[in-house]
C-alpha cells in the first residue's frame, strides 16, 4: 500500500507469499492466492492487519469479489477447470461452468470475463443465467472500470506484441457493452472509429478514460572492459 502524498510504501500481508489478489468493494479486505504445500489455496485477510489470513477454499485461483459476501474464483481440476464461486464463510462452494481461463469480475458481480469453450474466445459471462456475449474470437483481456460505467478491451495481452486498449461505455443497467455477434476483429482498433484508445501497455482503469496507469520497462546496461591478460 502506497500514501500517494507522501509516497511511503508499506506491506499490508508482511511475510505472506502471493500469487494474485483482488481488493474487496469497500477496500477492507483482500482474497488471494497462496501455495499451501503443493496445491494453491483462497485466503481472506483484512487489510488493516487486525487478524491473521484464514483460508477460505483449496484447489483455486485468480480469485475476485462478486456480489457481497461472495468470491468468484478459477478452481483447478486434473481434468477440468472450473469458474466456481463461494461465500466468504467458505460454505455454499458452487461450479459454474468449465473454461479455459478466468479474468475479471464486474463491479456488480453479474459478470465475469473467461476464456469460453462454447465460443472459442473470450467472453462476458452472465453469472446470474450462464449467458455469454463473444469478445473476441482470440485472447483479448476485457476489464471494467471500477464504477462499472465502461469495459477496457485489451486487444493482446502479449507485451511484445502490444496493441490498443479500447474503452467502451456500458449503458446504464447492462452490465456490459454492446459488441458485434462474432465480437471485435483483428483490426477493430482501426475500424471502430470514435472509440476511446490507450496506447500504452498492460493500462489499469482509472477514475475516468483519460486517467489510467500503465507499466513502463525500460533497459539499461553498462559496458565493461575485462583485461585478457
Amino acid at each position: 500500500m502506497t500514501e500517494p502524498d507522501s509516497g511511503v510504501s508499506h506491506s499490508a500481508l508482511p511475510g505472506v507469499p502471493l500469487i494474485d489478489f483482488d481488493i474487496s468493494h469497500d477496500s477492507q479486505q483482500v482474497a488471494f492466492t497462496a501455495r499451501s504445500g503443493s496445491d494453491f489455496q483462497i485466503f481472506m485477510a483484512p487489510l488493516d492487519g487486525s487478524a491473521p489470513p484464514r483460508p477460505v477454499v483449496g484447489g483455486g485461483d485468480s480469485v475476485n469479489f462478486g456480489r457481497a459476501g461472495e468470491l468468484i474464483f478459477w478452481q483447478l481440476g486434473k481434468r477440468f477447470s472450473y469458474l466456481a464461486r463461494i461465500k466468504t464463510d467458505g460454505t455454499g462452494l458452487e461450479r459454474i461452468l468449465p473454461l479455459l481461463q478466468m479474468g475479471f469480475v464486474s463491479p456488480d458481480g453479474n459478470w465475469a470475463s473467461i476464456g469460453s469453450f462454447e465460443l472459442q474466445g473470450t467472453a462476458l459471462l452472465s453469472l446470474k443465467d450462464r449467458t455469454q456475449k463473444l469478445i473476441c474470437p482470440k485472447d483479448c483481456k476485457p476489464r471494467w472500470s471500477a464504477d462499472g460505467a465502461y469495459l477496457y478491451v485489451r486487444m493482446n495481452p502479449l507485451p511484445a506484441d502490444a496493441k490498443p486498449t479500447l474503452i467502451f461505455p456500458i449503458p446504464p443497467g447492462a452490465g456490459v457493452p454492446a459488441f458485434p455477434e462474432k465480437g471485435l476483429g483483428p483490426y477493430a482498433d482501426q475500424e471502430l472509429v470514435g472509440v476511446p484508445k490507450i496506447r500504452e501497455s498492460w493500462p489499469a482503469p482509472g477514475p475516468d478514460p483519460q486517467t489510467y496507469a500503465f507499466e513502463k520497462s525500460e533497459f539499461v546496461a553498462n559496458l565493461f572492459r575485462i583485461p585478457l591478460h
